[in-house]
């Protein structure tokens, strides 16, 4: 696939060491890197690699007053992966004008042709759930507020006596491959698969779940979602402060999805529901969740490839601090047992809807 060639980084360098171009989740090749020196007097220009463990000087170059130093790199160019770096810095502070060009390969210098292909170059949040463990998700059962636990191998879909309890069973990458299959208790308390997570300014979040439902019972039998969340106390999440987005069974076995938030006191908050079940409900599979600063974007994907922007919420008064998966049945009067999926959670650190 031809790459576009564009500029990955411009500015001036800084006085002490800083970095120039950092990928975001992509591998870059700088190309072309040009260095004016504005000043009056010589600078001296020091660039380094970073590989995301240690760090190297690959270029010292004394640049003239007024002067320019142009470096041409054959071939892919200087590589920088993701998860490394190019730091730099003159003697002066803002005199130094520099401009690096070449391409990224990987997400998001481009997108795979469908939604379920593993990117080239993962996010380090990113999780496939093809084979290992689930030892890197913490379990708890929120509506009690206490630890939950994983039950391996014991999904049933006609257990109907499976309503109690804080175990979830799941089956990973077993009966359905590169699948993460969840069965909580028909007790409707809600159960979140965790981890901590720092999010940067920009970060969009999206996964695939299914689930199964019995034709003609209750509404919201049974609920799968994702959310960022914010840490209660002890490393473990709460029901309040989070954005949520999930699917659910709404009423007599139709799928709709809704996106709300839970401030800070509890208080659930911007409820929007899917309307047109005819064209949005059942071909619902992907929910993504986009930061750009403090406002937070809620998306749709069906089983064609199409994107519906649900709303936002904007100022939430909280800060995230963890990625969940959110999963709930009810009480088994009425949906009994159900198993819900989750094929991949996936991050892009962009204020770009890339999807």
């Amino acid at each position: 696939m031809q790459l576009e060639r564009k500029v990955l980084a411009f500015g001036r360098l800084p006085n002490s060491k800083g970095n120039l171009y950092v990928p975001a989740g992509v591998k870059g090749h700088v190309q072309n890197a040009v260095f004016h020196n504005t000043g009056g007097s010589a600078e001296t220009v020091v660039l380094n690699y970073h590989d995301g463990t240690s760090e190297h000087q690959w270029l010292q170059q004394s640049i003239a007053a007024g002067d320019t130093l142009t470096l041409n790199l054959p071939g892919e160019g200087d590589t920088v992966d993701a998860g490394g770096r190019l730091t730099g810095n003159a003697d002066t502070a803002d005199t130094v004008t520099y401009k690096l060009s070449g391409v990224e390969e990987g997400w998001p210098g481009y997108l795979a042709s469908n939604l379920w292909t593993p990117p080239m170059n993962p996010h380090p949040m990113d999780d496939e759930f093809a084979g290992g463990n689930v030892d890197d998700w913490g379990i708890q059962n929120v509506t009690l507020d206490v630890a939950g636990a994983y039950g391996f191998g014991q999904i049933d879909a006609y257990d109907t006596g499976f309503t109690t309890g804080n175990t979830v069973r799941v089956d990973l990458d077993n009966d359905r491959p590169s699948w993460l299959l969840m069965q909580p208790p028909a007790s409707n308390q809600l159960f979140f698969l965790y981890k901590p997570y720092t999010l940067p300014t920009n970060l969009l979040m999206w996964a695939r779940m299914r689930f199964n439902i019995e034709s003609g019972v209750l509404n919201n039998d049974d609920t799968v979602g994702i959310q960022f969340v914010s840490d209660a106390g002890g490393g473990v999440p709460d029901t309040p402060s989070r954005v949520s987005l999930y699917l659910n069974e709404s009423d007599s076995g139709i799928v709709r999805a809704q996106s709300q938030y839970t401030n800070s006191s509890g208080t659930t908050l911007g409820i929007v529901e899917t309307s047109n079940t005819s064209y949005e409900g059942q071909a619902l599979e992907y929910l993504a969740i986009h930061k750009i600063g403090t406002t937070y974007h809620t998306w749709l994907g069906t089983n064609a490839g199409n994107w519906i922007w649900v709303t936002s919420y904007s100022s939430v008064g909280f800060t995230p601090d963890m990625v969940s998966v959110y999963v709930k049945n009810l009480s088994a009067t009425g949906a009994g047992p159900s198993i819900h999926g989750i094929d991949f959670i996936r991050f892009i650190e962009t204020d770009n809807f890339l999807l």
